[in-house]
């Protein structure tokens, strides 16, 4: 992070004022982990011994496991996003930070 923010500074872009706030960063990791999740789904609905039926099945279970998710997020467990859950705690941060 902080070679890219001095990239940045270097030249000259306003991009860099956005890695020194923690809210911003916090939003980027969260989507870094939720970017992460749909990579393994859609490369689990790739190949040749993929059907209807099994990405159908993949597809529900992705779904349950947002829901699940979206439970742990609500009562503070942030585990199943690591890089989200490496930066709050680096950084002291609140979960409710997150739940916003």
């Amino acid at each position: 992070r902080d070679e890219v923010r001095l990239f940045l500074m270097e030249h000259g872009s306003q991009l860099a004022d956005h890695l020194n706030d923690p809210a911003w960063i916090t939003r980027l990791a969260y989507l870094s982990c939720i970017f992460e999740k749909l990579n393994g789904l859609n490369l689990a609905l790739q190949g040749e011994n993929t059907n209807i039926l099994s990405m159908n099945d993949k597809i529900c279970a992705f779904k349950r496991k947002l829901e699940c998710w979206s439970g742990q997020v609500r009562m503070g467990s942030l585990e199943m996003f690591s890089e989200l859950d490496e930066f709050i705690e680096e950084n002291a941060l609140s979960v409710k930070t997150v739940q916003k």
